[in-house]
């Protein structure tokens, strides 16, 4: 999963998320856009992924542990207003728990 690339979950194929060594699973029927990699003033990496439905979004570390997210609700942009009803929240978490690391 590169940058920009839009991925349609089906709950059991494993994505390698950049070039970075570990993979996740997204949800089934869970659309995610990868983002752009990025370091910081402090010099830590990390990388971004976005729901495309809501355009909440959950950022990883290059060793894949969680660094933050945020999630949108439909009152909060132009971008959101058709967004289904889900918990974002709950299906970032299935991420998080899926994510392994590869070799």
């Amino acid at each position: 999963m590169g940058p920009d690339q839009i991925v349609q979950g089906n709950g059991r194929t494993r994505w390698r998320v950049h070039d970075l060594g570990w993979v996740i699973t997204i949800p089934d029927g869970m659309r995610l856009r990868g983002g752009y990699g990025w370091v910081s003033e402090s010099g830590s990496d990390g990388v971004s992924l976005y729901d495309v439905e809501s355009g909440s979004g959950i950022s990883f570390n290059v060793w894949g542990r969680e660094l933050g997210r945020t999630i949108r609700t439909p009152a909060q942009s132009d971008q959101v207003q058709n967004a289904p009803l889900r918990d974002v929240g709950a299906l970032f978490d299935q991420i998080v728990i899926s994510l392994v690391r590869s070799p």
